[in-house]
């Protein structure tokens, strides 16, 4: 039997060995700064076709990113998520309006990504208990039917991938429910993203310019997961 299939196997296997750190070097020093400035420049432009449908006046827009009051009103939003014990994101209360318009809570909040028909039955049920605790209602971010008679009150981080999961999820019911339901966002910023921050005082400073439509559309460019959560019939709301 023939050796030669083998040895030039073994040389090529050889030869591949020896270039391959000449390769690597190559992809680290080369290619991979070229691939990470074609995405940095995709994101730039995609950034600049947002912000040009939702800020008329840029030079407002740069001075609102500098205004401290914004901070202040993203921290603020975390101080009540740390009353409430959020330690996470997304994080989504369930709620209804009082006489005075502000949103009481119930106790249970629904933690994390969870699928719609998980939400819808937390939303339905019949034992949930009312608190103490209440959104004051100012200058909430509310998507869908200021007067619904439920609210999901969600903290959320707009770098984090499970509010990403989370977001069509939420939208979804509130777009399902016949007007039955409402949103209201809230800044929950995570130490650990650096571009949590950045990312919600922009959203506020297009909500300084657009209102809440242009609020939750850049919210939904910020979070670009379309996927569609478990479809619910349009009586899964009672």
């Amino acid at each position: 039997m023939s050796r030669k299939p083998y040895i030039i196997s073994g040389l090529a296997i050889a030869i591949a060995f020896a270039f391959q750190p000449f390769a690597l070097l190559f992809s680290q020093s080369y290619i991979a700064p070229k691939l990470y400035e074609a995405r940095i420049k995709m994101k730039s432009n995609d950034d600049a076709k947002v912000l040009g449908s939702l800020v008329p006046n840029s030079d407002a827009f740069n001075l609102c990113l500098k205004d401290p009051a914004i901070l202040s009103k993203i921290q603020a939003d975390q101080k009540i998520g740390e009353s409430l014990g959020v330690n996470g994101t997304p994080s989504t209360f369930i709620g209804k309006k009082d006489a005075s318009g502000n949103i009481v809570l119930y106790k249970d909040n629904v933690s994390g990504a969870l699928p719609e028909q998980v939400v819808l039955q937390a939303i339905n049920a019949t034992n949930k208990v009312l608190t103490q605790n209440v959104i004051k209602n100012e200058n909430l971010h509310i998507y869908g039917n200021p007067n619904a008679g439920t609210f999901l009150v969600e903290f959320s981080d707009l770098q984090c991938p499970f509010c990403e999961r989370f977001h069509p999820t939420i939208k979804g019911i509130v777009d399902k429910s016949g007007g039955k339901i409402a949103m209201v966002y809230m800044h929950y910023p995570l130490p650990f993203h650096e571009k949590a921050i950045p990312l919600a005082t922009r959203a506020e400073c297009i909500n300084a310019q657009s209102g809440n439509t242009g609020f939750f559309e850049f919210i939904d460019q910020t979070f670009p997961n379309k996927e569609t959560s478990p479809q619910a019939n349009n009586n899964g709301v009672k």
